[in-house]
């Protein structure tokens, strides 16, 4: 008589494989797999707790048990005997093993509860409807009628993930099921729902185009075939069995050996070749290798992704290397679980699946009650569909494959055990039950309570991580945003609860990246590497982060941290000798170790001579294996040999960065200082014709390239014919590109053409409308003061505003000075109106720092005028002189000041300064003395003041 808790637990069984078939929650990283482990965690736990108070639940571990059992119990051990010996223990724990102890839960349940045939037809029925609903939803997602907002919008969805993230692991869980709805077609209650579902799987698995799945399937149809064919003609259940095995050996190695000559005829190889089977060709070589370094107890569970890097073979180097991803599984499960495990378990894996095949075509053979035959068939061709999809992929280990893996080897168990049972009674046999001893009774409560306890830590260290998941899922989304605050927060509370995942801390790294803090993002890649020592985006991470830091250090602390990016870029460089990303930084450190030798002045220039080259070398290396940086790169190879004194090479550095960005200012500049240095224009010149006759760029590109072009005409080869031509066109082209007219004027300078470039600029300028936008400050100056309608006062008191606003630009606008100075000597002003004039055209220049010309201008205004105006003429003129170091003439100026003016201190002050230069101390003190006198000194004036007369005794 079964309980009611037996019974409950057959209701709750579905339920909670409808929520693992289903379930997507889009706030952690893996939406359609974290929360299905979360859910069969829990699930898992009530289910055992549940099953733990069940009447005798010892019962399932007596005579006669499942040989599943200890299959599944010695798989599991070996699993947690291996995590002990993990690079991270806390993720083999609490992360991998944590799921299989949970599963192994659902299959001890499993294995008691069902005991008929058409408990197991129920659940199957159950199994169906779940996964029709996710097919369904898959089929909408191949016709674009998806309602979720999924970020990835290519084909990949095309090809129905449906609930399961990606179409290669609802192939997993849609052709296991297929198998099992065939099975429910001889069920009249279910039959109907079996044709429904029939189609729709097939259909799901056609457009999954998974090949795992599909030669699943057929091996099944013909292991299951030819065993039923054998025991028609032998009668004998273990014979026929037998004979169906060999017979699809037979066939395998048939259908091996046409595939492999059509292979060969087609492309010289007898084996296909395409770029995912020969990557998988290439993992299997490095968990073969990973599984001779430790062939008795692995690496420990999931610890694939954290080796496997220090044995790829060099295609996945270069591939790996240039796609920027990484294999976190195996694609094999016999070769994942020796990986994890060691190869014990592989023998256990291959014995669960052996055992559970012989058991469903025993079960199916020789059954006798209704149901029991074609579940025994569909049984077997699971396990079958199973373990042939396995080998090539990965299932047993993923939330809803590897579910509904355990659940239904726990259905196989539970049959086969009651079918023992049921014959054990019908002989009379009553002694798989021992009489209980009651002075004993505490003892069964007690290991109850203690397996409980044990078992509570799986969904407590389930939701600790999903809850971890959420947070720094939330993390990455903030950094997105750029809300880099939010994003660390979020990103350590998801270290906190899960301080094995080095997600955590690379993530937080990126942020402090973001934040500028190289010294915060090398300590968390740091612990990164602490978590994942082959995870090579914090290798290449950290030798960055280092490098940054070094870029912002001083020496000598500068050369420590340059050793040590060197170091982490090679070792990098050992898990990816390919990688354009390793070379391109110990380009980079080289070539900031030369420029710190450089800056040093070391005598022995040979050391920084040495590290030039070496820069030049991985540079150049970084180049041909493909690295995306060609410009930045090319112009590093170009700096590097321009310091070794290879300018031809230099040249061709910079042609190669021009090509790629021919609109880079920088690199023109650079080309132009290389012709400089060598003294060699020709490849300047022909790039310069080239691009300014064929890229298409803006005035802003444009502009300077021609005036480079002028330069190059008169710098180069002296020609200063082709020159003026060349800047004659140029003002007729773009007349109100400032640039172009300093440097014009600066050729007109030293060749005696200052005529021909006011008669060039005045008559470009006159054109020019000042009201357009986009037209330089300077030139709408000079343009309005070249009007004739315009007054020219104006245009100078705008252009010296100009010039205070923006002293950076003042000396190279010379130009527009001489320009106005020039229409102002033409013009005929009145008294009144031409002393202001010069005044401005005084102060002009000063900020110019042509002072002699300034003080050519204060000359000219202060005879027209009067008041504040001359004294700041007075005072000015004192100060050009000042600048250009005639002290007597400053010292007569400033007394002149101060006799026309004795109230202005300011006068004084300059006087008292100009005499301490001029070497007259004892007239300085006076004037000091004549300061401090005044009442309108502020305390902080009298005191600088008479700290310079202390100075000065």
């Amino acid at each position: 008589m079964e309980s009611r808790l037996t019974k409950t637990l057959r209701i709750l069984i579905p339920a909670l494989l409808f929520v693992v078939i289903l379930a997507i929650f889009p706030y952690t990283p893996s939406p359609a797999e974290d929360i299905k482990i979360v859910a069969f965690q829990i699930g898992a736990f009530v289910l055992f707790a549940m099953w733990l108070f069940t009447p005798a639940p010892e019962r399932l571990f007596l005579k006669p048990m499942s040989p599943l059992i200890p299959l599944f119990a010695g798989f599991v051990a070996m699993h947690l005997v291996a995590v002990w010996g993990s690079p991270n223990v806390g993720y083999s724990l609490y992360y991998e093993f944590a799921k299989l102890a949970a599963l192994f839960m659902v299959f001890i349940v499993a294995a008691d509860v069902y005991r008929t045939p058409a408990q197991a037809w129920r659940l199957v029925a159950a199994l169906c409807v779940a996964v029709s609903l996710s097919s369904v939803y898959g089929i909408m997602q191949a016709w674009e009628w998806d309602f979720f907002p999924w970020d990835d919008t290519s084909a990949m969805v095309r090809r129905v993930p449906a609930t399961f993230g990606n179409p290669n692991l609802a192939s997993h869980v849609v052709a296991p099921t297929l198998v099992l709805a065939v099975g429910l077609v001889t069920q009249r209650r279910w039959r109907w729902l079996a044709l429904c579902c029939i189609p729709l799987f097939g259909y799901h698995l056609y457009l999954a185009q998974t090949r795992g799945s599909q030669l699943g399937l057929t091996v099944a149809a013909l292991i299951v075939g030819l065993t039923v064919l054998a025991y028609r003609r032998t009668s004998h259940p273990q014979r026929a069995i037998a004979l169906g095995l060999a017979g699809v050996v037979v066939i395998a190695l048939f259908a091996m050996g046409i595939i492999a000559s059509l292979n060969y005829q087609r492309t010289g190889q007898p084996y296909p070749e395409d770029v995912s089977i020969t990557l998988r060709y290439h993992s299997y070589y490095g968990a073969c290798r990973m599984i001779q370094e430790r062939p008795w107890f692995g690496h420990g569970p999931g610890m694939y992704q954290v080796v496997n890097p220090e044995h790829w073979t060099s295609l996945e180097r270069e591939r790996f290397s240039r796609l920027n991803r990484l294999n976190s599984t195996v694609h094999s499960e016999p070769l994942e679980a020796a990986v994890n495990a060691g190869l014990p378990a592989v023998v256990l894996f291959i014995g669960i699946m052996m055992i559970g095949l012989y058991l469903g075509l025993f079960m199916g053979l020789t059954g006798k009650e209704p149901g029991r035959r074609p579940l025994g068939f569909a049984l077997a061709a699971f396990f079958v569909t199973f373990f042939v999809d396995g080998i090539f992929n990965f299932n047993f280990y993923v939330p809803a494959s590897g579910f509904l893996f355990f659940l239904f080897a726990g259905v196989a168990s539970g049959i086969w055990q009651g079918l023992v049972q049921t014959a054990e009674s019908e002989d009379g046999d009553q002694s798989s039950r021992p009489e209980s001893d009651s002075s004993a009774r505490w003892v069964p409560v007690l290991v109850k309570a203690t397996v409980l306890v044990w078992a509570a830590a799986i969904p407590i260290f389930g939701i600790r991580d999903f809850v971890a998941r959420i947070y720094h899922q939330h993390g990455v989304g903030a950094l997105h945003h750029e809300a880099f605050p939010d994003a660390e927060d979020a990103l350590r509370q998801a270290a906190m609860l899960a301080p094995y995942d080095w997600l955590n801390p690379y993530f937080r790294s990126i942020v402090a990246r973001q934040l500028n803090r190289p010294d915060i993002e090398a300590m968390h890649l740091v612990h990164t590497l602490e978590l994942n020592p082959g995870y090579l985006h914090a290798q290449f991470r950290l030798a960055e982060a280092t490098f940054n830091l070094a870029a912002e250090t001083p020496e000598p602390e500068r050369k420590l941290l340059l050793e040590q990016t060197v170091a982490y870029a090679e070792r990098a460089a050992q898990f990816n000798p390919l990688s354009p990303r390793v070379f391109d930084l110990l380009g980079r450190a080289s070539f900031l170790h030369a420029q710190s030798l450089a800056a040093s002045g070391a005598p022995d220039d040979e050391p920084g001579r040495a590290a030039w080259r070496e820069a030049e070398e991985h540079l150049v290396r970084a180049i041909e294996y493909g690295s995306e940086s060609l410009h930045p790169l090319s112009r590093f190879v170009a700096l590097a040999r321009m310091e070794l004194g290879d300018w031809r090479n230099a040249q061709r550095a910079l042609i190669r960065a021009l090509d790629t960005e021919p609109d880079d200012m920088e690199t023109w500049r650079l080309f132009w200082q290389l012709a400089q240095r060598a003294d060699h224009y020709d490849a300047l010149r022909i790039a310069l014709d080239y691009h300014i006759q064929n890229i298409r760029s803006g005035a802003d590109v444009l502009n300077p390239l021609r005036v480079m072009r002028a330069s190059v005409s008169y710098y180069g080869y002296g020609d200063d014919s082709a020159a003026e031509e060349a800047f004659q066109h140029m003002a007729e082209l773009s007349p109100a590109y400032p640039d172009m007219w300093v440097t014009y004027h600066e050729f007109a300078e030293e060749t005696d053409r200052l005529d021909l470039f006011f008669e060039c600029l005045e008559q470009a300028l006159r054109g020019i409308d000042g009201e357009e936008d986009g037209i330089a400050p300077v030139i709408r100056v000079v343009s309005s003061g070249l009007q004739e309608t315009s007054p020219l006062d104006e245009a100078v008191s705008q252009l010296v505003r100009l010039f205070q606003r923006d002293t950076a630009q003042a000396a190279a606008y010379v130009w527009a000075v001489d320009a106005l100075a020039r229409m102002a000597r033409d013009a005929d002003f009145a008294p009144d109106r031409a002393g202001p004039i010069w005044l401005e055209l005084g102060l002009a220049y000063g900020a110019c720092q042509r002072y002699d010309e300034a003080i050519e201008m204060f000359d000219d205004a202060l005879p027209h005028l009067s008041g504040q105006r001359r004294l700041l003429g007075l005072m000015q003129k004192g100060a050009g002189f000042m600048r250009v170091d005639r002290v007597s003439e400053a010292v007569n100026t400033f007394q002149r000041a101060t006799e026309e003016y004795p109230n202005n201190l300011d006068a004084h002050y300059a006087l008292a300064n100009a005499l301490v230069r001029d070497g007259q101390h004892d007239e300085a003190r006076i004037a000091f003395l004549h300061i401090l006198a005044s009442f309108s000194l502020s305390p902080e004036a009298r005191q600088a003041i008479q700290q310079q007369l202390n100075t000065l005794s």
